[in-house]
């Protein structure tokens, strides 16, 4: 029998997938119909999303993940809880970790979103690495990370008979169900030194504020909704301390990331929201400011709807 929050998160998860398949393909139709010349290698890094945030969200139904947090406050499991048909043990395995490689993927989009913006608007003459053959740099830039931390993951978090045997007094007390034999990834921390937070936490706590203060609402956002609640998990883990059944909200904030992040860009970038709000909005099929050859200016065209 599963308890409440589970079929709040199970609910959730299936509203989070349908939203991101709607979400995802609105923002690729639109990407391919409504962008203007001026957007150049932009197009490129949308469509890589869009691919991306699509699989994600396919391999988050498959998964439909669990995360509890163990009850002495020495780590976390994810598990598979998919009610529609049983993947098995190495295909539920592999899916749990692409879920996780995917999360850890999530981060690079965001920050090449930036990265590309940096680009375009202070050092155009670098544009050229967006277009062409050279888009192999973007997938790359979110392949590896994607492919490191799955490694670690599969290597580091697998299933082993002593950690089922320590997370299962946790998942049989809150969920009622047995690790044995089941798909899982866990981190079990035993031995934290605490005393270099006090040492640091000044310095680093200052240095987050400072850099927070520099983000707008398409960072603020996913940093909110996705990232910061598996933060509070993983640091209470590598701390020793129990934060309650955090686990369900940090299922629902993953899960939400495809939707979330495709909906900011088609609400955030003008010629992709005035098609779904019914704005009538003039978009430039060609730039009428030519770019200089001397200095290579990104026109005001690609700035405005950037």
């Amino acid at each position: 029998m599963h308890s409440a929050l589970s079929n709040i998160t199970h609910i959730f998860g299936w509203f989070s997938f349908f939203t991101a398949l709607w979400s995802t393909v609105t923002l690729f139709i639109l990407v391919e119909r409504k962008s203007p010349e001026a957007f150049g290698g932009y197009k490129n890094f949308l469509r890589i999303y869009c691919f991306y945030a699509f699989i994600f969200s396919i391999i988050d139904w498959l998964a439909q993940p669990s995360a509890l947090v163990d009850i002495h406050g020495f780590g976390y499991v994810f598990y598979s809880e998919n009610r529609l048909f049983d993947l098995g043990v190495y295909a539920g395995h592999f899916v749990l970790i692409a879920y996780c490689g995917c999360f850890i993927a999530s981060s690079s989009f965001l920050s090449l979103n930036f990265i590309y913006r940096y680009v375009s608007i202070c050092k155009p003459r670098h544009l050229i690495y967006f277009k062409g053959w050279r888009v192999i740099l973007l997938f790359l830039y979110c392949a590896v990370p994607f492919v490191i931390w799955s490694l670690l993951v599969y290597t580091i978090m697998g299933p082993t008979p002593e950690r089922a045997a320590h997370l299962n007094l946790t998942t049989i007390l809150v969920e009622d169900v047995d690790l044995t034999g089941k798909p899982y990834v866990a981190v079990l921390c035993r031995h934290v030194e605490n005393y270099s937070y006090h040492k640091y936490g000044e310095i680093e706590w200052g240095t987050m504020v400072a850099l927070l203060g520099l983000f707008g609402f398409q960072a603020s956002v996913p940093l909110i909704l996705v990232y910061i609640p598996p933060a509070i998990m993983i640091l209470g883990g590598m701390s020793g301390i129990y934060v309650g059944q955090i686990g369900y909200f940090v299922v629902m904030s993953i899960s939400i990331y495809p939707p979330i992040d495709s909906l900011v860009f088609l609400f955030s970038i003008r010629c992709y929201r005035s098609p779904l709000c019914s704005e009538e909005v003039t978009v430039f099929a060609n730039s009428t400011v030519p770019r200089s050859p001397s200095n290579n200016k990104v026109s005001p065209v690609e700035l405005e709807n950037l």
